[in-house]
């Protein structure tokens, strides 16, 4: 499967919040995820809409996690970004259909069971930066 960037794109920012828990600034995300200004201002817009991100406003305002790392799935993530996650597959009657629609199940039972408190482990452990 793959991700469109702005769900990538999202993935990176709940991963950054994650690995740095202080109210930090639109500007500043964008540039240490290496995200185009204007689309990763939309993004932290969907992410605060969809409650997984807190805006602070005003001239030391930004964003922060709306809750603990531990408690924000990569599907709660993905499905604010994309929706098709969420569509059920139309021939129900179809085997084929059956089968896709078994496969996404578990895809998205998998999902589900990624935290970012996990990621955030895992991403100090390699040293890996944005």
């Amino acid at each position: 499967m793959k991700l469109s960037l702005q769900t990538d794109y999202a993935l990176r920012i709940v991963l950054f919040l994650a690995m740095n828990p202080n109210i930090i600034s639109a500007k500043e995300i964008v540039e240490e995820c290496k995200i185009p200004k204007s689309l990763g201002l939309r993004i932290i817009t969907s992410l605060v809409h969809g409650k997984i991100l807190r805006s602070v406003p005003g001239k030391n305002g930004g964003v922060y996690l709306n809750k603990f790392p531990e408690r924000i799935s990569m599907y709660d993530v993905m499905s604010i970004m994309d929706n098709t996650l969420l569509k059920e597959n139309e021939k129900k009657d179809c085997i084929m259909s059956q089968k896709i629609s078994e496969v996404k199940s578990e895809y998205i039972s998998r999902l589900k069971s990624i935290r970012f408190d996990e990621l955030a482990r895992l991403q100090l452990e390699i040293n890996c930066v944005f």
